[in-house]
């Protein structure tokens, strides 16, 4: 993906403000400065990103798409195509990886298979229902089909249950010959949609509604790129970035029973860094870099005619985005995995547009497809990624906590102002800075502040998602006594949230 060569490396961790004040007694002076109240924390909670030590896939080989999926288990699928190494042409295989929760190996081995198209099966997208129905599913050219037809290219399908064993591949559908896949996704009447293109330069996509449906064409702005779908309930939604551009916009199209609306542009978009979309409970979200030259992503919401202005996420970083992939979970939340010049970024949605974030070092460098994510409710995700190896490239997948994205709730009274501040729902197996803050107005003093977890004192300046039993509902709550002269009044201010569910 297209970045501008500018940019510099620059590795941020997920930071949140932590103070270190007593609990306890407080009185300062009227009018004194607010304070933040939040004792040292005891013991060191889980903190969010890589757990353990990545795992190498398959190394010293060429890939041709990769993608990951999850089930209800939590259990994650990694599949990808690639040569049998890199010295070796026409080669191409399909390996499936099953991951259950946990675990640092893929149960039962690798399974391989014939891709059918030698030298162009490509574009592999991994699909998942929570009952454990995988289907890959991927391109591939035919010999003499697409050299002699414009309709030589085949959508191919595998699938497996649970990780059992994988089916033979099946080509399911015709697509444009020398083409490529676009997108593939489970709409909700468990059909299988998918997008094909023939190719740079031209500007119409192909949009099947399952494979045994009559392909759709739809006309696009420009040569496209990274090409989304989601759906809005019944509602299909398509972005398209163009491709080779920074400064032009996303654009984005909706249909409904075969009727499209045609193209049109996603307000204070670039399509400078590539583009993410998903549906969440809270609905359709797109993701792309801000129409300025901090190419800072931002998110929009889709409204059912388009969508709204997006607002940022809150990454400031100075290296934009390569890419995005953006996916929900069961939680309702939305998760996104990205390349920010060599540090794979992964981002917790769980509140419309604002982001937790988390950062770590890809082990080398970035090559060969985008990082790829899918997460479980709980917030234990699978990331895989690829990197230049000694010969040809690796494929690496990784265990990662989701970072717990912390809000500040706000009140104020006569006697002053108080904030608390804590995890929305849901929080993840991690942990996460609390506190209160407290400012008196003129004339009054604060005599004690003190924070409560479910009514019960808490001394920690970090919340331990991992000891919160999972799906279990809590109520943060921040007390300050104001006082003056003679009088004494006690204000409060609580956050209710929800500890993510299992698996």
């Amino acid at each position: 993906m297209f970045a501008p060569s500018r940019h510099h490396r620059r590795r941020r961790a997920l930071t949140v403000a932590v103070a270190l004040a007593l609990l306890g007694a407080l009185a300062p002076a009227a009018g004194a400065q607010s304070a933040t109240v939040a004792a040292t924390a005891t013991a060191t909670a889980p903190h969010a990103g890589l757990v353990g030590v990545p795992t190498t896939l398959q190394d010293n080989t060429q890939l041709y798409g990769y993608d990951v999926a999850t089930d209800g288990t939590g259990t994650g699928y990694i599949g990808w195509i690639a040569d049998d190494s890199a010295a070796a042409a026409a080669t191409r295989r399909l390996h499936l990886c099953t991951l259950p929760v946990g675990a640092t190996a893929c149960a039962g081995g690798v399974q391989v298979i014939d891709a059918l198209g030698v030298s162009s099966a490509a574009g592999l997208r991994v699909l998942a229902t929570p009952a454990g129905a995988v289907s890959l599913v991927w391109f591939h050219d035919t010999s003499p089909g697409s050299v002699t037809g414009p309709r030589g290219g085949r959508l191919a399908v595998a699938t497996s249950q649970s990780g059992g064993p994988l089916s033979a591949a099946t080509d399911v559908a015709d697509a444009p010959s020398f083409g490529q896949l676009l997108d593939a996704q489970i709409a909700p009447d468990g059909t299988i949609w998918t997008i094909a293109y023939k190719g740079v330069g031209t500007t119409e996509i192909e949009v099947r509604p399952g494979f045994a449906a009559a392909p759709q064409s739809l006309a696009v702005p420009y040569s496209v790129a990274t090409t989304r779908l989601a759906f809005a309930g019944a509602t299909a939604v398509i972005a398209v970035q163009q491709y080779g551009s920074i400064s032009n916009p996303i654009f984005s199209a909706h249909g409904t029973a075969g009727a499209w609306s045609g193209f049109t542009p996603v307000a204070n978009t670039w399509s400078g860094g590539s583009l993410g979309l998903a549906a969440a409970r809270s609905g359709v979200r797109l993701v792309a870099s801000v129409a300025n030259a901090s190419y800072h992503p931002a998110a929009a919401r889709f409204t059912g005619t388009g969508f709204a202005s997006p607002r940022l996420i809150g990454d400031p970083n100075s290296c934009t985005p390569y890419s995005h992939d953006l996916v929900g979970d069961a939680s309702g939340r939305l998760a996104d995995v990205s390349n920010e010049c060599g540090a794979i970024t992964v981002v917790n949605m769980a509140h419309a547009a604002t982001a937790a974030i988390v950062r770590f070092s890809a082990g080398g460098t970035v090559a060969d497809g985008d990082p790829q994510i899918a997460s479980t409710p709980r917030g234990r995700a699978w990331v895989a990624w690829s990197v230049q190896s000694s010969t040809g490239n690796k494929l690496r997948v990784a265990r990662v906590l989701l970072p717990a994205l912390r809000i500040a709730k706000r009140a104020s009274f006569a006697q002053g102002k108080v904030v608390v501040r804590g995890p929305v729902s849901c929080l993840p197996p991690v942990g996460v800075a609390v506190g209160v803050t407290r400012r008196p107005l003129h004339g009054w003093a604060v005599s004690s502040t003190s924070l409560r977890l479910d009514k019960r004192r808490f001394s920690s300046a970090t919340l331990d998602g991992s000891r919160l039993t999972p799906g279990s509902l809590h109520t943060l709550a921040g007390r300050v006594v104001f006082t003056r002269g003679g009088k004494a009044v006690t204000r409060t201010v609580t956050r209710t949230f929800r500890s993510c569910s299992n698996p």
